[in-house]
């Protein structure tokens, strides 16, 4: 018998309580069906159907029974991967030139998602995660002072009533205060940079009073010598750990600020792809797209012929402009290599300590690929006294404040239109992949739509 949907429901709705059952027994004998005929379903499908199993939920007082807490302990761990502000096809698997290896390995062994949508911006995105509604139903109105409404059943908080450990790392950006932070949000354990962004190495550029960073609820300075995909990874690492003879399931949440603004990487990163983007932008949007084809990214017959974007056209940039402009799109692809590199160091960490196979792990980008560039500067409390150093040589080096601008933005997110901020597919198509070993074909594209409210 399946009694897997009941969640702490009053004893008095037994009615309600005998519709969740025969509910759920409907679930199970789909479940069943669907393995007898395996071949003919979606290997999608299939996977969502392994993940969910039928002992998914169960209420408080049955979790005290042990036979229960066998199948909380069951059942996969769940790791959730997500990029700021990274174009569409950024990821090798999805047309890019930029070595993605750890990633695109996931990709290709699991499921693509090549029409998931997210919103046209950060908070939105995360609110949408985090609630399963619109941003706008979740109360993040506000972009610039974004805070998660406090009648939301969280994620986290969620999962944490199912029997899960849950541990995060990375950007929060849904409320700064204590109270507004992950661990009040249902994180057992968290570090979180609380706002839309920071510096990525080197001091931080906020003011010493404002609110950055919190550690189970706690400011937080980041240390002296840090890169941000490598310190959140490192946490995630340690929070993982320090619970290995729990034997519940895990809920990790990975929110890179990778290769989200001002362009900044570890020195022996920045030079990896010298020279590769000296050709511009035009170059590199038709051979994104072009790879994207040959992968089944989007389907052949998509017409690209009359592609406008709003850039300049790379010739009628001067030698300086052109110069400045290829180092920043150097400096961006240094960030996703780098975060793909961790993301191998996390891999290794489960494949060690054998916990990757019972593992689902999901990733995707929180909006489309930023049309900024070094001109802009972002309504944040940054130090009075900074000075940005954005020449040539410093570019990518802590002080220094640039993004890839208008050119490179529509590069990596066409063939759809416009960038992030926009409610066209540019702004809100991102690259997203499922990788769980129940996905009895690995390799397969689905082109079904999905948003992020899906996830929860």
């Amino acid at each position: 018998m399946c009694q897997s949907y009941v969640d702490a429901a009053a004893p008095s709705n037994e009615r309600a309580l005998h519709v969740i059952r025969i509910l759920d027994s409907v679930f199970c004998r789909v479940k069943e069906i669907a393995m007898r005929h395996a071949k003919q379903i979606g290997s999608a499908v299939i996977g969502a159907l392994l993940v969910l199993g039928c002992n998914n939920s169960i209420s408080i007082e049955e979790s005290k029974n042990a036979s229960h807490l066998e199948t909380i302990n069951a059942r996969p761990n769940i790791l959730l991967l997500v990029a700021d502000d990274m174009g569409y096809t950024d990821l090798g698997s999805f047309g890019s030139e930029i070595p993605t290896p750890n990633l695109d390995a996931l990709a290709f062994d699991g499921v693509r998602f090549v029409n998931f949508h997210a919103a046209p911006s950060c908070a939105p995105t995360r609110a949408m995660l985090m609630s399963g509604l619109t941003g706008g139903e979740a109360g993040v109105t506000d972009t610039m002072a974004p805070v998660l409404a406090n009648n939301v059943a969280a994620l986290p908080a969620l999962l944490q009533n199912a029997g899960y450990r849950t541990y995060m790392a990375g950007k929060w950006h849904l409320g700064i205060e204590r109270d507004q932070s992950p661990t009040a949000r249902g994180f057992d354990a968290s570090f979180a940079l609380v706002r839309g962004g920071d510096s990525h190495l080197g001091a931080s550029h906020f003011a010493p009073q404002t609110v950055a960073y919190r550690e189970n609820g706690q400011l937080v300075q980041v240390p002296a010598d840090w890169f941000s995909s490598r310190l959140y990874t490192d946490k995630l690492i340690e929070m993982i750990r320090s619970g290995e003879d729990n034997r519940n399931p895990w809920f990790g949440y990975l929110a890179f600020t990778a290769p989200h603004w001002p362009l900044q990487a570890p020195a022996n990163w920045r030079d990896r792809s010298a020279d590769r983007y000296d050709g511009g932008y035009d170059l590199l949007r038709a051979a994104r797209i072009n790879r994207a084809r040959e992968l089944g990214i989007i389907p052949d017959a998509t017409s690209v012929e009359d592609y406008v974007g709003l850039a300049p056209a790379w010739e009628d940039l001067d030698a300086e402009g052109r110069q400045k402009n290829a180092r920043a799109m150097e400096l961006y692809a240094a960030m996703v290599e780098n975060m793909d590199y961790h993301v191998g160091r996390l891999l290794e960490y489960l494949r060690t300590t054998n916990q990757f196979d019972n593992t689902v792990i999901l990733f995707f980008s929180d909006n489309g690929a930023s049309g900024s560039d070094s001109s802009f500067r972002p309504r944040m409390p940054w130090k009075p006294d900074l000075a940005w150093n954005n020449s040539l040589p410093n570019m990518g080096q802590a002080g220094s404040f640039v993004a890839i601008g208008r050119g490179w933005a529509e590069a990596t997110t066409a063939p759809y239109r416009a960038v992030k901020g926009s409610l066209y597919e540019g702004g809100t198509r991102a690259a997203a992949f499922m990788h769980h070993e129940s996905l009895l074909h690995g390799g397969n594209i689905d082109r079904g739509y999905l948003t992020v409210m899906d996830v929860l």
